[in-house]
C-alpha cells in the first residue's frame, strides 16, 4: 500500500472520527461548537477531494502546473 493510500485511508478515518465525536461528545454544545466541527468535517472532505483530483490528473498536466511559459 503506497503512503497517499494510506493518507487518503487516514483522512476518511478522522473524517468519522471527527463526525461520531461531534454528535457524541461535543466539546462545545453551543452553535459556535456545531459550526466548528462541521469546519472542521469541510477541511477533511475538501483535502482528501483535492488530493484524490490531483491523483487523478494526467502526469502531463503536473508537470506543466508549476512552470511558466515565458521564455526570453
Amino acid at each position: 500500500m503506497s503512503v497517499l493510500d494510506r493518507f487518503i485511508g487516514e483522512l476518511q478515518a478522522l473524517h468519522s472520527k471527527v463526525a461520531v465525536d461531534s454528535l457524541t461528545n461535543p466539546a462545545d454544545k453551543t452553535a459556535f461548537g456545531l459550526g466548528c466541527a462541521v469546519g472542521r468535517l469541510e477541511g477533511l472532505r475538501l483535502a482528501e477531494e483535492t488530493l484524490n483530483r490531483l491523483l487523478n490528473e494526467p502526469e502531463d498536466r503536473e508537470s506543466a502546473a508549476g512552470r511558466s511559459s515565458n521564455k526570453a
